[in-house]
């Protein structure tokens, strides 16, 4: 454990000198690559060049907020320790995040509005397009891989894209095709983050492993904009759009690529905090195993420890005890496990710190 978070904590430095040094040196490259007219958006009568939110928080835009959230807390109780569903799930989320490319793509062929940052896997969200598909193939390392990156992403890409739909909600109504397209494009890829954590198949955070994922595809997205001047992850200062717009003010031209190093700063600070939190409930547990040792021994009958217990714990808290193997109270795992059942960690921990004797 130490050694990973120390791996991890000097990655997260690396990673942050390597930013700052390279928006330092090259301030003129970068600069060109974020304001080349984009090729790739041609949306007709929809778009006069200017930045107008076309239906930001409209009751249509409102309606559609509503229910992505209801939604999703519908699908966590639905997916509530549903471990087996995981490779159903993966199989019906790349259907419907692939049906709704091809939706968009039927579309484009149809009136000759296109705009090719809908089909293309260099949006954050867009790269759900071969990642779903890869996980529902692969299992093992590629999948346990990816987890933290399709729960972070999808579900913190759910609820931004579905406030703030800058490619369709700037230039179309909240409920035209387009829009709805998009929207359960996210609204999927926003559930199977639900379900990963709901279902149990997430229990073990890597923030690395988000970050080995999104900054190759913030540096593809680069390269990409300064070839087609497209505006994918947002990075094109040409092209950007409410509500990047609202914070320039604030964060300066560079405002995505700094909120993006603060939000993988922010990731990085929560493996530190699980890690200590961790630490913390073993250290606990270790005190509570010391007076569990201390104090049910087999020099008492289990009269006397009874009638000393029940001033301290439940009836059943003591119960558990007396009728618990000794080995077994002494296992961690197995301790925490059935005091987490019995509602009575916090209350054990308590006596335990206070060593109260029976």
């Amino acid at each position: 454990m130490k050694n990973r978070l120390f791996k991890s904590i000097i990655l997260g430095c690396l990673f942050f000198v390597v930013l700052g040094l390279g928006l330092f040196f090259f301030n003129d490259f970068f600069t060109g690559i974020m304001t080349q007219p984009n090729v790739l958006f041609s949306l007709a009568g929809y778009y006069d060049g200017a930045e107008t939110p076309y239906s930001y928080f409209s009751p249509g835009h409102i309606v559609m907020i509503v229910l992505t959230i209801v939604l999703l807390i519908l699908s966590a109780f639905l997916f509530y320790r549903k471990k087996h569903w995981i490779n159903k799930v993966f199989v019906v989320s790349s259907v419907v995040v692939l049906a709704c490319a091809l939706g968009l793509f039927i579309f484009s062929l149809i009136t000759g509005i296109y705009n090719l940052e809908w089909y293309l896997p260099f949006h954050i969200c867009n790269l759900f397009f071969i990642l779903l598909p890869v996980c529902a193939i692969f299992k093992g390392r590629v999948r346990e891989f990816s987890k933290d990156f399709l729960v972070f992403a999808g579900i913190s890409g759910c609820l931004f894209a579905t406030f703030f739909m800058m490619n369709t909600l700037l230039f179309f109504p909240a409920w035209h095709i387009v829009s709805v397209l998009v929207w359960v494009h996210h609204l999927a890829i926003g559930m199977v983050g639900i379900y990963l954590v709901a279902s149990g198949n997430y229990t073990r955070y890597r923030w690395a492993n988000i970050a080995l994922i999104l900054w190759p595809l913030i540096a593809v997205a680069i390269a990409v904009n300064y070839v087609f001047g497209s505006n994918f992850i947002a990075l094109n200062l040409f092209n950007m759009q409410a509500p990047i717009t609202w914070f320039v003010p604030f964060l300066g031209q560079y405002v995505v690529l700094i909120a993006l190093g603060i939000i993988t700063f922010l990731l990085m600070m929560l493996e530190v905090a699980i890690a200590v939190v961790a630490r913390l409930k073993r250290l606990t547990l270790q005190n509570i195993v010391e007076w569990i040792r201390d104090n049910i021994n087999a020099n008492v009958t289990d009269e006397e420890v009874r009638s000393k217990l029940l001033k301290l714990l439940t009836a059943e808290e003591v119960q558990f005890l007396l009728e618990t193997p000794l080995e077994n109270l002494c296992n961690p795992v197995f301790l925490y496990a059935n005091l987490k059942r019995l509602g009575s960690f916090n209350r054990f921990k308590i006596i335990a710190s206070k060593k109260q004797k029976i």
